[in-house]
């Protein structure tokens, strides 16, 4: 678990896929690499005197600074690392452009203020470096194949939510378990890459229609786990159900010629703060048994 997300803000309502993750990270490398370019002009300056036309630049007028005053999801923002991460970069950039007024007045640097900009330097590189591992960490815990939360992510997330049940007595949430229905079937007729698009395409149409703040990850095989924060269960049953028809409507494209109709059972419960969140689940996991038991491409409420 990485302190980006154990600090992190409200993953509920910001959290950021796969994608994104892998274009910050690449983002963020290729920052690294302007900097280092920067600071190596600025050092001749400083030793040999050479001319500091345009290094001189505050914290936001940079390429990174930039990114970072830019940024506005709370999921990146809202952890300690990322204040740290903005901190270090304005004293880097204060710190240079003191010592690059003194160049410009012919004044050389004492001893005392460029270890200053060394240290400064250093500071900067080494949280700008753990930031970029805890997005890459971040990154791993996305499912590989279908590219939203795997399990580790979606529990923690639930997690989250059922903590802040406990705390809001006026509140109430719920969670619902997916199974595509007789999945076992593609493998075996049409071979693993059509499952596997399978679950692509299920993933893309889940995560589509689901409001901005619900959560859905990849909890296992052909199995699927929804959290829906501040919802009650006649809603949280509307939104699944609505769900479970746009599945039976669709069809899938497979190995570029066939196509191939899904469906999908799913189970509904309220999330209780009375219990454990495992209790919760192994309630939806219940309904969704029932639903299987019914028929299939169904959606069932946990009842007592």
């Amino acid at each position: 678990m990485t302190q980006a997300l154990e600090q992190g803000g409200d993953l509920l309502n910001n959290i950021i896929n796969y994608k994104d993750l892998d274009s910050i990270s690449e983002q963020l490398d290729g920052m690294l690499v302007k900097h280092v370019d920067w600071l190596s002009a600025l050092h001749k300056v400083i030793i040999c005197n050479t001319s500091s036309n345009s290094l001189m630049m505050r914290h936001e007028e940079c390429e990174f600074g930039k990114w970072y005053c830019a940024v506005e999801n709370s999921f990146l923002r809202e952890n300690a690392e990322f204040e740290d991460l903005g901190n270090t970069h304005k004293n880097l950039h204060s710190i240079a452009n003191q010592l690059l007024e003194k160049h410009h007045n012919n004044q050389a640097p004492s001893e005392e203020e460029y270890q200053l900009l060394v240290d400064s330097e250093k500071e900067f590189f080494e949280t700008l470096n753990n930031y970029i591992d805890n997005v890459l960490a971040t990154k791993n815990q996305f499912d590989y194949l279908t590219n939203i939360p795997n399990r580790s992510l979606t529990m923690l997330m639930l997690e989250k939510e059922h903590s802040k049940l406990s705390r809001d007595i006026d509140s109430e949430s719920c969670i619902a378990f997916a199974d595509i229905d007789h999945f076992k079937g593609v493998n075996d007729s049409y071979g693993h890459s059509a499952g596997d698009s399978v679950l692509k395409y299920m993933s893309e149409i889940l995560s589509t229609n689901i409001r901005p703040y619900d959560i859905v990850g990849r909890y296992g095989g052909e199995e699927f786990l929804f959290c829906f924060p501040q919802t009650g269960i006649e809603e949280a049953f509307r939104v699944i159900d609505r769900i479970r028809c746009h599945i039976e409507s669709s069809s899938i494209l497979i190995n570029n010629s066939n196509k191939i109709r899904i469906t999908c059972s799913f189970g509904v419960a309220k999330m209780d703060r009375n219990q454990t969140l495992e209790e919760s689940i192994k309630r939806a996991d219940m309904a969704l048994y029932k639903a299987k038991d019914n028929g299939r491409n169904k959606t069932e409420i946990w009842v007592r």
